[in-house]
């Protein structure tokens, strides 16, 4: 005859109150490590717009002559470095609108815009960014990644002010680059600007160029975010999911060098 061994309450009893107490254990560790993550996303995202808000304050600082000339100086160095790799450009954004509205530099421009075209400096991106650095400008963003044989970006600093070459590839009766978009009639005027006693082919015609990026660009309007002073028009229509998925495969290659 067989035996069936049935646990006393008692036995059934602790051994419950044991894996209650592991399951409340575990409970309470990942409500806690939940906690920690949520406190430290939440100093992440308060360090980031008080360093949002500093830098938007230090962007739209008034720049003295003696910063001006230097960033003037800057200019001139740049402009060269393209001369001599034969690569055509055109001054835009805030810096044109400096010069025809203020006959100088905004003072409180953050950057010098330098317009070229996508088909003449991408091959040639390499040959650029080690002139830049020879001539002891720091290459402080090079977006070459993807797609940018259209939207090449070569952001560069010296002399404590920023220079920002942008690339324009053709799309029909467009140059375009990433968010933003004119007629390619633009860039191939031939008007000529004087700043600060040289000589710059800009975009032109330069007042339309202007009426087209900024409106009513006869009013001086100080603002670090582009929404309050580029008109819609200029701005072109980016698929979110594909800008999100964009910038995890440049997160990804960032983290792999």
């Amino acid at each position: 005859m067989g035996y069936i061994v049935v646990p006393s309450p008692v036995l059934r009893e602790g051994r419950g109150l044991e894996i209650w107490s592991q399951i409340t254990t575990a409970k309470n560790c990942v409500s806690l490590y939940i906690i920690f993550i949520l406190m430290i996303f939440k100093a992440s995202v308060t360090i980031r717009n008080f360093e949002e808000k500093m830098d938007k304050k230090d962007k739209l600082r008034i720049r003295s002559e003696a910063e001006l000339q230097l960033q003037s100086k800057g200019l001139s160095e740049i402009v060269d470095l393209l001369e001599s790799q034969k690569i055509s450009f055109f001054l835009g954004g805030g810096t044109l609108l400096g010069i025809v509205r203020e006959g100088d530099f905004i003072p409180w421009d953050w950057d010098v815009e330098i317009d070229v075209k996508a088909e003449e400096i991408y091959p040639k991106r390499k040959e650029i960014i080690k002139d830049l650095e020879s001539a002891g400008f720091e290459v402080i963003e090079e977006d070459t990644f993807l797609e940018n044989r259209k939207n090449l970006k070569i952001s560069a600093e010296k002399y404590g002010a920023k220079y920002e070459i942008l690339s324009y590839y053709r799309l029909f009766f467009s140059r375009c680059r990433k968010s933003k978009k004119m007629p390619a009639r633009f860039f191939e005027g031939n008007e000529r600007c004087v700043l600060r006693q040289r000589v710059y082919p800009v975009l032109s015609p330069a007042k339309e160029y202007l009426r087209y990026n900024y409106g009513n660009w006869e009013i001086p309007l100080k603002s670090g975010l582009k929404d309050d002073y580029v008109t819609k028009r200029s701005r072109r229509r980016k698929n979110k999911f594909f800008k999100k998925f964009k910038k995890s495969l440049k997160t990804i290659r960032n983290e792999r060098k």
